[in-house]
């Protein structure tokens, strides 16, 4: 993390007025997803590993104190798509997947990370769970890609974004690009990113837009911030185009940033 979001992570989590996130149902829309995209509904039979190897449809469960890791050793005898899911009470874990020429991590603010990847015959990768924040007890499902393990509704599908955002924080400009998975439900007009639920404020045939902002303030700092994502789905093919622009602000009496940030977005449904 940069120095405003270790700063901001701080002051949101002890600030005296905050508002933003929101946590209710979205705006319906006429948007129809075909069905042909969810992939398979029902979870695998798992088995349980203790060991420092797991193999596909496993789950894996462990306690992970505070700012501490674990590491997996997963292989598999043929080319297959792999699911990660992490599920832990623990304020914020994270997890990641590296080998070959997949380096893939889930970094959001809580402990639910869903990661999908493409492993080759016979190549090892490096599974880990991180402490970002918090101990406790956690659950990683690795598994062929289904939509009962990462627990989406009827409605709901589970999409991978690839982003290229261009930002500059007072003259300072940077080009970066990564790749994030979040959930998207059409028909009740919601996404749900980093465990915050932001409804759809509008929609104009299948380009919808998502308007979200956040503020707080304890003492003599302040933080705010808001944008705007606009995408656009084809129904049939499940392949989603769109743009997220965004600023935010910190002050207080030793220091200040202001930043604004244009995110072009490629996204498909994966599930």
């Amino acid at each position: 993390m940069n120095k405003l979001s270790l700063i901001t992570t701080g002051l949101l989590t002890s600030a005296l007025v905050a508002c933003g996130g929101d946590s209710g149902g979205g705006s319906g829309t006429d948007i129809v997803i075909s069905e042909s995209l969810k992939g398979a509904e029902s979870a695998p039979e798992l088995t349980s590993v203790t060991s420092g190897s797991v193999s596909l449809n496993s789950r894996v469960t462990g306690f992970l104190v505070e700012d501490g890791s674990v590491d997996w050793t997963f292989s598999h005898s043929e080319d297959t798509d792999v699911l990660l899911v992490l599920n832990s009470d623990a304020d914020d874990f994270d997890l990641s997947v590296s080998g070959n020429t997949v380096f893939e991590s889930s970094e959001g603010a809580t402990s639910f990370e869903v990661i999908l990847f493409d492993a080759e015959a016979g190549l090892n990768y490096n599974l880990e769970v991180s402490s970002f924040w918090g101990d406790g007890n956690y659950q990683l499902d690795v598994t062929v890609p289904n939509r009962e393990t990462v627990g989406l509704d009827t409605d709901e599908f589970l999409v991978v974004y690839e982003a290229d955002v261009l930002g500059d924080c007072d003259g300072y400009v940077e080009d970066y690009e990564y790749r994030y998975f979040a959930i998207v439900n059409w028909a009740d007009g919601y996404t749900l990113k980093e465990g915050e639920k932001n409804s759809f404020d509008q929609a104009d045939g299948n380009t919808v837009v998502v308007k979200y902002s956040e503020s707080a303030s304890d003492g003599s700092a302040s933080y705010k911030f808001s944008g705007q994502t606009t995408f656009t789905v084809n129904t049939e093919t499940g392949s989603i185009t769109g743009t997220d622009v965004w600023s935010d602000e910190y002050n207080d009496e030793d220091y200040s940033e202001s930043c604004s940030y244009t995110e072009t977005l490629t996204g498909q449904i994966v599930l």
